[in-house]
Parts: structure tokens; C-alpha cells; sequence
């Protein structure tokens, strides 16, 4: 049996909408005009695609931004959003964090990321 490990909040209070977390970083989308051009990048800075993600990248559900965008990427976690040490699906996490005003990131916004800093994204 896995015991569930508690989650150690970072913050005081709980985030109570988007204006209570700090940029994290500030990224440009829509900069690869497909996907081969993103994986020629990924490769230049010495980031290896596993069969996983070539495969999500090969998927037509997979879609780059044709127009140039800046995105705020902000990190927040669970204990951040007042969940603590339980264990909660992550639905209810997403359901939180929406009505909070935060959204999902597209697909390509990992990717973009990994090309904007040196050397691989930590997972």
C-alpha cells in the first residue's frame, strides 16, 4: 500500500486568484512554424524526445500557435490552492484553479519553454 505524502503548503494563505501569485516567467508561442521546426530546436540545445512525447507531437490534436504570442507562466500548487495533506483528484484541482482565474497550458507552451531556457526543462 502507497502512503499518500502530505503536501507542505508554501505560502500562508490560500491563493484566492491569479493577481496572488508571481510570474514565474514570460515565454513566447507561435515561434516554430511546425512541428519539425520545434523538434529541430529541441535538438539544439540537447533535448532528447522520447517516443511518448514524438508521439504526442506527431498527433493532430497537437498544434502550434500560428501567431506570435507572449505568455506569464505562474506555478502554483495544490497546498497553494488550500488543499492540505489530502490527497484530491486532480479535477477538483483543475476546477479550483479555474474558477480562480488560472487556465491550462497549451500543449506547445512546454515546448516553448524548454527552447527558452539552456539545457532541459525539470520535470
Amino acid at each position: 500500500m502507497l502512503k499518500a505524502t502530505p503536501v507542505v503548503p508554501t505560502r500562508l494563505d490560500p491563493v484566492t486568484s491569479v493577481s496572488d501569485v508571481a510570474e514565474w516567467k514570460m515565454i513566447s508561442i507561435g515561434t516554430f512554424p511546425d512541428t519539425f521546426a520545434l523538434l529541430t530546436a529541441l535538438s539544439a540545445i540537447g533535448c532528447g524526445v522520447g517516443n511518448s512525447a514524438a508521439e504526442a507531437l506527431a498527433r493532430p490534436a497537437f498544434t502550434l500557435s500560428v501567431t506570435r504570442t507572449a505568455a506569464t507562466l505562474l506555478t502554483v500548487t495544490a497546498a497553494d490552492l488550500g488543499f492540505k495533506g489530502e490527497t484530491v483528484p486532480l479535477r477538483q484541482i483543475y476546477e479550483l484553479a479555474q474558477q480562480l482565474g488560472f487556465g491550462l497550458a497549451p500543449p506547445e507552451i512546454r515546448s516553448a519553454a524548454q527552447t527558452s531556457i539552456s539545457g532541459p526543462a525539470r520535470r
